[in-house]
This record gives C-alpha cells, sequence and structure tokens, in this order.
C-alpha cells in the first residue's frame, strides 16, 4: 500500500476509537514533557537576549525596524493590519473550538482532541513566557494592529507555526493534498513579518516565538501520530 493510501480515511470517514479510550490513550504525560520543554526553549532564548544586551532591542533589531517601516504603504497596510486579527489565539481559540466540536461531531476525535491541545498549549505557552520575562514593545514607531501583553515572545508566531502548521497537516492526513501547506507557509510569512511591519515586535520576539511553536507542533505531531494511524488502521 502507498504512503498516500494509508493517508486516506476508510469509506465511512469515521475513526472507530471509542471517546473513553481515545483520551486514556493520549500521551499526557508525553504532550506535557514537550510543553515544557517549548517553555523552557522560550526562557533560554530570552535569557540569551537579555545576556547579549539586547534585550531594549539590539543596533541591528532597531535598523530594521526602520528599514521596514520604510516599506509602510496603504495597500501594504490593508494586508498587514488584517493578517494578525487572523493569526492570533484571540480569533484562532474559537475557531479551533467550532472545528474540533465538528471533527468529533463527525467521528473524526483524534483531529479533534490533536487540534484542541495544540491550541491550549499555544495559548498557556504565549501567557506563560509573556510574564515569565517581561520586555517592553518598540518605541520607535507608534504600534499599529492587534497586540496585547508584554512583548516577548510574539505569540502571533507561536500561534501560526504549531495552530496553523498543524491544521494544514491535518488536512493533508484527512487525504485532501498538499495545498493546505501552501496557504499555511504563504499566511505564516506573511503574519510574522507584519509583527515588524507593524512595529510592534523586536525581531528576536519573533525568532523565539517560532522556535518555541516549533517545538510544540514536533511535540504534539509526535504524541497524537500513533493515533492517527491507529485510528486508520482501525478504520
Amino acid at each position: 500500500m502507498s504512503e498516500e493510501a494509508r493517508r486516506q480515511p476508510d469509506a465511512r470517514g469515521a475513526e472507530p476509537i471509542p471517546p473513553g479510550s481515545l483520551l486514556r490513550s493520549i500521551p499526557w504525560l508525553l504532550l506535557l514533557c514537550g510543553w515544557l520543554l517549548a517553555y523552557a526553549v522560550g526562557v533560554a532564548v530570552g535569557l540569551l537576549v537579555r545576556a547579549l544586551g539586547w534585550w531594549h532591542g539590539d543596533a541591528w533589531e532597531r535598523l530594521l525596524l526602520t528599514r521596514i517601516h520604510a516599506t509602510v504603504s496603504p495597500a501594504l497596510d490593508r494586508v498587514m493590519l488584517t493578517a494578525p486579527w487572523l493569526g492570533t489565539n484571540y480569533s484562532l481559540a474559537p475557531l479551533v473550538a467550532i472545528a474540533a466540536v465538528w471533527l468529533w461531531l463527525g467521528h473524526r476525535r483524534v483531529s479533534a482532541a490533536h487540534l484542541a491541545v495544540v491550541q491550549l498549549g499555544s495559548a498557556l505557552l504565549n501567557a506563560a513566557l509573556k510574564f515569565t520575562l517581561v520586555r517592553d514593545r518598540p518605541a520607535l514607531f507608534e504600534p499599529r494592529g492587534q497586540f496585547a501583553l508584554p512583548s516577548f515572545p510574539s505569540g502571533h508566531a507561536i500561534a501560526v507555526t504549531s495552530v496553523v502548521l498543524t491544521a494544514a497537516y491535518l488536512v493533508y492526513r484527512s487525504g485532501h493534498g498538499r495545498w493546505a501547506f501552501v496557504v499555511a507557509a504563504c499566511f505564516w510569512i506573511v503574519v510574522l513579518y507584519s509583527r515588524i511591519y507593524l512595529a510592534v515586535h523586536w525581531p528576536t520576539d519573533v525568532v523565539a516565538g517560532i522556535g518555541v511553536g516549533a517545538v510544540w507542533l514536533a511535540a504534539t505531531l509526535g504524541a497524537f501520530a500513533p493515533l492517527h494511524d491507529r485510528a486508520r488502521g482501525a478504520g
């Protein structure tokens, strides 16, 4: 059987794993360790930025913000002011909740649980890290768009790296092709660039968010991959 065929859902599109069995099968300890590792990566990057003397923005960060600010235009504003509202936990959380309920009722319970856990972990990582290492936002230009709480790390970067890429992975696993990865990658780039374009984050905030999100993404993919395979095999 080909790799693509193994990823196709069964004819009914259902995952015959009872809810109770699924919840018991989720490797909660592994997920906790993954979350703690992602948190530790965020703290380590933050402490490194502090040790380098960059906490209030290094010369290269100020230069990058200044050069990108020079590209501000009404045309770019339409994209850069809109994208962050779609790539933050404030908007992703209700969308993920709706999607998870729909998947659960459609008997795609592993996908529902996977998406919900990724979103919850992303939101908690954002809040935990922002209040562990409190960093002021850049004050070079007037900040615009969607922003709240301290600057480090970028919660948008955590969310689009972990949640949005997970959504693309689940679309791919359901047998709908690789197009979701292309869409997710384009959205990822636009959202991350917008955080610098709108002058609401230091570049190192965004880099840290990517790192934290990537660790959480890897941890959740590793935890749920066997459950996806089990569900597909049982189907």
